[in-house]
């Protein structure tokens, strides 16, 4: 009895062991968006997913700087998020979270604007949707590391919404 008893007691709680899936599953989003990345935008797979004719890639034509600056931050975004969220770094946390909303979600929203607004004439229809849903794209996978990281600064019920000052 007392070996069963002592065994308990060195098990993982249900608490790490979940703690430990959610690192694993981060790491796992990691790996998914690296490879829709580089599928859309550094191979010829893409033109078939995304049904652009004349396209063997996606291309962003003048966007082109601005959207490889929001996918390099996003990779360190992901890197930083995993650090935040396995460390506990409240600090680190709160960054992310100014960091999106302050700046990645309105990059994004001003690429969307230009493409709606017809400021891209340089991309042609097929082109210009291919690249909004794109962008949105980005921006929902910027929000979804933004949520994670709430989770370190806030409690249960406010996962998700920005930290309550009290």
């Amino acid at each position: 009895m007392f070996k069963t008893i002592t065994s308990l007691f060195r098990k993982e709680t249900l608490g790490e062991q979940a703690l430990d899936e959610c690192h694993e599953m981060l790491a796992l989003d990691w790996d998914m968006y690296r490879a829709a990345t580089e599928s859309l935008r550094r191979t010829d797979a893409a033109a078939f997913d995304l049904d652009i004719r004349d396209a063997d890639k996606l291309e962003a034509g003048q966007l082109e700087p601005k959207i490889a600056s929001i996918e390099t931050r996003i990779t360190d975004l992901f890197q930083r998020t995993a650090h935040a969220f396995k460390s506990g770094d409240e600090d680190s946390a709160r960054q992310i979270m100014s960091e999106y909303k302050e700046e990645l979600a309105a990059d994004c929203d001003g690429i969307i604007d230009a493409i709606v607004s017809g400021k891209t004439e340089d991309l042609k229809p097929g082109q210009a949707t291919a690249v909004a849903l794109y962008v949105r794209y980005l921006k929902r996978m910027a929000s979804h590391l933004r949520t994670i990281v709430t989770s370190v600064v806030n409690p249960f019920p406010r996962i998700g919404y920005k930290e309550k000052q009290l």
